[in-house]
């Protein structure tokens, strides 16, 4: 695959004088306002200016065939000093006013942690340090520190002396100067009630405050359900905006108090502090628009202007309504889209590979994003930085464990929602981000398992959402390449990279096919479903592995947990060495599939590890090996190749000498369950099967090597399921290596 830019010449000729236009600004209060009633900092997605004004930094997507992103970053001082970084790999960046660049590389798996790197303006690394499943990561309002949260607390990280401070897992966190920092904290065990009118869920929270390691303030937020929380110019006090006022807590009194009201017809969205005014973004619902408003308040709440945002269309759609599994499309149209990304397909961006967590829908920026089913707001963050923020959605107003869906990739600015707020299905979330490389503009969309009032993301993927959309209609089938050299299948022992000869096969064997789909565009995916056959050449009627299942991809997957199920699923599922090489990257797609790694129950375990073709328990002659690879549709392909097994065992040679005696069944007709005896006039490979009127196979009795002699087998009238057969007529066949013999019985049912 090759790398696709998304900027053109001219977008980058823009962008070369955009900082320093900037600069030439009288202050810095350059803010807009996002229809949404979000506020948009005096930069924009390629932008990035230090929270002081110090600094601007572009950020322009490189080209080229690295695996992982790459930006090229120009920082320049208000004095007109530029420093370009080149090529470094991350997925977010952030300039401080200490002079200290901030990169985030953040996988879309736990499994591997996030990087934090911090480097000066002239490239050299001054930090280094790994975070498990970080959030919201931002600078403080001097900024000095940068801060963030992970599973276990929030953090703020001096970018002069590298010092942490740790705090308690925070909802909404803000940091101001001097070490201050504010953040509320609800009761993630219980939901106080839930406002039926529309405002969404509420719940009881605590403000908290702290200066470095002191803890200053511990206050209740009754009857609020807060939205944001910042400090006023200077950091004397800390603001909290509720839906529908902002309120002032003055330190180190600790007295709340209520400086603005929202006008009855708008809500409070969003609040940012400049160094001498608060701003405001409000929204409005008016005639199916959505229109934002930016307003402008001195320190003590007076307002000093009010600026008319752009509005929008509320996009309004009609979906088929959901019934069991079957859910909408979170694209509009409600039909077939294009997928870069399916469920469970290896991926690998540098470090360790991960089975890709959702389903990704690809569409075009700005494109509008729905709801598929009814729930509660339970996260809006971002792993990272602009380009990452979600929107998760719950099934039900409860603490307790429950599904939901994930709604990833969503531009910051259009985001329509807040934690709490009730969801209709078909209700609209919010826009898609315009993906800065690759052309790779997409929803990624996962059905996902949490608990608590509040969810923070490191939540369980339970199932594969892909098979769930009703209206797919692509008819693009699987597509098999050569596993190695012109060889449609591999085989190596088991779990070992030792590879055999296919037309001298011994022992345990493990077989590697290489193939992969296409679903409505031009990135290779993995398909849903692998079965393989294999029977002897002649006797197809006689497989010694019956359309076993290798894979079907709608397990669990624990990758935004960074647990132990993703990781044992790599090595299960996929081969990955210097033969069967396989790649899941922006320029790379080859997915080669271990198909014996499982007994064919749909549970991965550990002993399927062991599972493989045992060869050795099979006479040595020509065996063919039929498999079929199916995508979500259905659509299917089937392939096959001829192998030989050399195990020094007896051949399958018929012989007119050596007959074996198969024996009426006893009794005949028999009552639930009949005995069918043969006699081997010496060891053979041996299957006996029972068989309906049109021949189907009801059930398979043995199928093994026997020794000489005497052998008898109990059929109990179950089928292979253990379900119970009908009575009627039905067949046994005894297949050995001279041939095949058949006996009719007839089974009676005790009513």
């Amino acid at each position: 695959m090759r790398w696709i830019g998304l900027l053109t010449l001219a977008t980058l000729t823009l962008l070369a004088g955009t900082a320093t236009a900037y600069f030439r600004g009288p202050d810095l209060d350059h803010w807009s306002v996002s229809c949404q009633g979000l506020i948009q900092d005096p930069g924009t997605r390629l932008l990035r200016i230090s929270p002081r004004g110090t600094f601007a930094m572009e950020i322009v997507p490189v080209q080229g065939q690295a695996v992982e992103p790459q930006f090229n970053l120009t920082v320049t001082s208000r004095d007109g000093k530029r420093h370009e970084l080149l090529a470094l790999h991350g997925h977010a960046f952030f300039i401080s006013d200490a002079g200290r660049v901030v990169c985030l590389e953040t996988p879309d798996s736990h499994v591997l942690p996030s990087v934090l790197r911090v480097i000066d303006l002239h490239g050299r690394a001054l930090h280094v340090q790994e975070v498990d499943i970080l959030s919201n990561p931002q600078l403080s309002s001097d900024g000095l520190s940068f801060v963030f949260r992970t599973r276990n607390g929030t953090i703020a990280l001096d970018l002069v002396t590298f010092e942490e401070v740790r705090y308690p897992v925070l909802d909404l966190f803000a940091a101001g100067p001097a070490g201050l920092l504010a953040g509320v904290a609800g009761n993630n065990d219980a939901v106080s009630g839930v406002d039926v009118t529309g405002g969404g869920m509420s719940a009881a929270y605590m403000l908290h405050v702290f200066r470095g390691t002191e803890h200053l303030l511990e206050i209740p937020l009754e009857n609020l359900h807060p939205r944001r929380v910042g400090f006023s110019p200077g950091g004397s006090a800390v603001l909290v905006l509720d839906q529908h006022a902002l309120l002032r807590v003055p330190l180190p009194s600790g007295s709340v108090e209520t400086i603005y009201t929202c006008p009855p017809d708008a809500e409070s969205r969003d609040v940012r502090v400049s160094a001498s005014a608060i701003h405001l973004g409000l929204r409005r619902v008016q005639n199916d628009l959505y229109i934002g408003e930016l307003v402008t308040l001195d320190p003590d709440g007076c307002v000093l202007e009010r600026h008319p945002g752009p509005s929008q269309h509320i996009p309004a759609i009609t979906q088929t309504p959901p019934t069991g599994r079957g859910i909408p499309w979170p694209l509009w149209p409600d039909q077939q889209h294009q997928v870069g990304n399916t469920y469970g397909e290896y991926q690998c961006y540098g470090g360790s590979g991960y089975l890709h967590p959702g389903v990704d829908v690809m569409g075009t920026p700005g494109q509008a994003v729905y709801a598929v089913r009814e729930g509660v707001v339970k996260a809006v963050l971002t792993i990272s930085g602009q380009w990452h923020w979600r929107v998760a959605i719950g099934d039900a107003a409860t603490p307790d464990t429950t599904k939901g869906y994930l709604y990833a990739h969503l531009d910051e600015y259009s985001i329509a929602v807040d934690v709490g707020d009730l969801i209709e299905q078909g209700q609209y979330l919010g826009d898609l981000v315009d993906w800065p490389c690759y052309d790779f503009t997409h929803i990624h969309f996962a059905r996902i398992e949490d608990h608590g009032v509040q969810w923070y993301g490191d939540w369980l993927c339970t199932e594969n959402p892909h098979l769930d959309f009703s209206n797919q209609s692509e008819n693009t089938p699987p597509v098999f390449e050569p596993a190695t050299g012109n060889d449609l299948l591999a085989f190596c022992y088991n779990q070992t990279s030792s590879y055999q000869d296919p037309q001298s096969l011994q022992g345990a064997v493990d077989i590697i096919a290489h193939v992969g789909d296409l679903i409505e565009c031009d990135w290779v995916c993995t398909v849903q479903e692998i079965r393989y056959t294999i029977y002897r050449v002649g006797f197809p009627e006689f497989p010694v592995v019956d359309d076993k299942l290798a894979v079907f991809f709608d397990m669990e997957l624990d990758t935004y947990q960074g647990g132990p199920i993703d990781p044992f699923l790599v090595e299960l599922l996929f081969k990955k060495d210097g033969v069967c090489n396989t790649q899941g990257d922006y320029n790379m797609r080859e997915f080669y599939h271990i198909i014996t790694n499982s007994n064919g129950d749909q549970i991965y375990e550990e002993s399927d590890l062991w599972e493989a073709w045992d060869t050795t328990s099979l006479p040595d002659g020509d065996y063919i090996i039929r498999v079929t690879a199916k995508d979500v549709v259905g659509n299917s392909t089937t392939d096959s190749m001829m192998v030989t097994t050399a195990n020094e065992n007896l051949a399958w040679v018929p012989s007119d000498d050596c007959q074996p005696v198969l024996h009426q069944s006893l009794p005949n007709p028999g009552r639930d369950q009949v005995s069918i005896a043969f006699r081997l006039p010496a060891s053979d490979w041996v299957a006996l099967s029972i068989h309906g009127p049109s021949g189907r196979l009801v059930k398979r009795l043995v199928q093994a090597n026997l020794p000489q002699g005497l052998h008898r087998f109990t059929w109990e009238g179950e089928d292979s399921r253990g379900a119970r057969s009908a009575s009627g007529i039905y067949y046994y066949r005894l297949a050995t290596s001279v041939g095949m013999q058949t006996g009719k019985l007839m089974l009676l049912r005790n009513p």
